[in-house]
């Protein structure tokens, strides 16, 4: 794929759109701080417990959307079960929510997608360790939104 602009991919335009048109719609949501970004090397364990760094991306949103961002750094939603329900049981702040985290990891999936079209667009390698990685993840987010969830 040689299109290094989200705006450049039509057919990853029309699903994307589709998927923030259905986010949009959703109602009741739980809202709040959310990290953003939680990647697994974002969680640090020392003998106090475990805490997460790297707030670059916080923001005011959905809660469901840091459990979708689990979800994906998990491989999906068959990899995630045990999460999820351990998240349920719980009591987690975005339980009541989670009966939309299929429709939320196609919204998370939708923002790698374009994260990864903006770094190829700017020839952005920070934290990379080649070019060819933003195309990898461009690549990894278009297939995820176009055949594995479609």
């Amino acid at each position: 794929m040689e299109a290094h602009r989200f705006d450049a991919d039509p057919d990853l335009m029309a699903v994307a759109a589709d998927v923030v048109r259905s986010v949009e719609s959703l109602g009741g949501l739980a809202y709040g701080l959310c990290h953003g970004d939680p990647a697994p090397e974002a969680f640090l364990r020392s003998e106090h417990g475990v805490g997460l760094i790297d707030w670059g991306s916080v923001v005011d949103g959905p809660l469901l959307y840091d459990v979708a961002s689990a979800v994906m750094y998990l491989g999906g939603p068959a990899y995630a079960a045990p999460l999820l329900q351990a998240y349920a049981a719980a009591g987690g702040p975005a339980t009541a929510d989670l009966h939309q985290v299929d429709l939320m990891l196609r919204m998370r999936w939708v923002v790698q997608a374009d994260y990864f079209a903006r770094r190829l667009a700017s020839g952005d390698l920070t934290g990379l360790d080649e070019a060819a990685d933003n195309q990898r993840g461009y690549d990894r987010a278009r297939r995820a939104l176009l055949v594995e969830l479609a």
